[in-house]
């Protein structure tokens, strides 16, 4: 039996060449090394059984002495053949050699090692949480929002108001200020993997309307038996007005603005009026004095008054 083990070795290619020669009979088998992951790497092989079956396979393990071998192959023409080897440790040298045999008998290559890489866990997907303590507010109303974070290297807000847009903290406070509007508020984290980003708006109810306003005043308001003064007003924001107690037909529906003359008043007298609108109400009032009706002189005794017609000339 005459048997011959060959290797060749080209750059960064490993190339294992069997021989096996029996009575005129050659077979050959080759093994490439691509470059292996950090937990796997796949042999790759050339078998040439010159009309004899011949089964290839291959031997590995973390030391010289193997140990291992890969599921085995049998090929009756030239062929290609591979194994994957999965579940190797990272960073770690092993050793492998192919493997043939047939009729003729067995050929062995020479062991070659090769080194696994360093398994590089990848970063995940950072997480960002955004809320508001309150996310219904009346006009002009303030709340915090609070916002906290995971895996990321940088932060921005959006969005927002008085000032909440720029670059954030990964967790924090920020207090809205008053807000006329309803607003959302974005933050968007980032790391080398992508980025997120979450929001929260807030609700902001329409302006109130003002309650209204009346002021009511009389051109006089100390007045001498029967006398008469003139009473005006004036209003803002009101829907409606109305006028109450008074004299001489002051009570009723009024315009926003407007002036009354009181007519002769023989006793004190308050003029009122309320105006409305969807906010509520207010009333104002002015009173008018008036002094008692003046006594007869003491002794003089007062008569109605008497007339006579003459005899004319």
């Amino acid at each position: 039996m005459n048997n011959k083990t060959k290797l060749s070795i080209a750059g960064a290619i490993i190339m294992v060449g069997v021989f096996i020669s029996v009575s005129g009979a050659t077979a050959q088998t080759s093994q490439m090394s691509v470059l292996p992951t950090c937990n796997s790497v796949t042999f790759n092989g050339y078998v040439t059984p010159n009309g004899n079956p011949t089964t290839v396979w291959f031997e590995w393990g973390t030391s010289t002495a193997l140990g291992n071998q890969t599921n085995k192959q049998i090929f009756n023409s030239n062929s290609n053949f591979s194994q994957l080897v999965n579940g190797l440790a990272e960073d770690t040298t092993y050793y492998y050699r192919a493997m043939a045999t047939n009729i003729e008998g067995n050929a062995v290559g020479q062991i070659v090692s090769f080194r696994t890489s360093t398994c590089t866990v990848p970063i995940p997907l950072p997480t960002v949480n955004i809320s508001a303590d309150q996310t219904n507010l009346q006009y002009n109303g303030s709340t915090v929002v609070r916002w906290n974070s995971n895996n990321a290297t940088s932060c921005f807000g959006s969005n927002g108001s008085n000032g909440w847009s720029g670059n954030k903290s990964f967790s924090g406070s920020f207090t809205t200020g008053a807000l006329t509007n309803g607003t959302t508020f974005s933050i968007t984290c980032s790391n080398a993997t992508g980025q997120v980003n979450d929001s929260v708006t807030i609700s902001v109810a329409p302006q109130p309307v003002p309650l209204p306003t009346v002021n009511i005043s009389a051109d006089q308001t100390n007045l001498q038996y029967n006398g008469s003064t003139v009473v005006r007003w004036n209003s803002n924001n009101a829907t409606s007005c109305f006028g109450s107690n008074g004299s001489n037909g002051w009570s009723g529906n009024k315009s926003f603005s407007g002036s009354f003359t009181t007519g002769a008043l023989t006793n004190g007298t308050t003029f009122s009026i309320t105006c409305s609108n969807a906010t509520g109400q207010v009333n104002d009032s002015v009173t008018i004095s008036v002094a008692p009706k003046p006594l007869n002189p003491p002794g003089v005794e007062t008569r109605p008054p008497t007339v006579t017609t003459m005899t004319a000339y």
